[in-house]
């Protein structure tokens, strides 16, 4: 991910990272860089499509948490 891109971000943003996948190791270092109000959340069992059993309800009440804060 770009450095620049991330921080050019404007509105509120939660990333939601599939823990069984590679991406949340490698952005860690890298949300500090966004100026916005940001959250980010580990769905723990999960690969990039969140059909695992369960795994896409956590996703849906991850996302309807965040949208409810706005």
């Amino acid at each position: 991910m770009d450095d620049k891109l991330l921080n050019g971000f404007t509105k509120p943003t939660k990333i939601i990272f599939a823990g069984s996948g590679i991406l949340h190791k490698k952005w860690q270092d890298k949300l500090d860089l966004i100026s916005v109000k940001h959250e980010s959340v580990i769905i723990n069992g999960a690969t990039h499509c969140f059909d695992e059993e369960g795994k896409e309800e956590i996703l849906f009440e991850e996302t309807k948490e965040w949208f409810g804060k706005f």
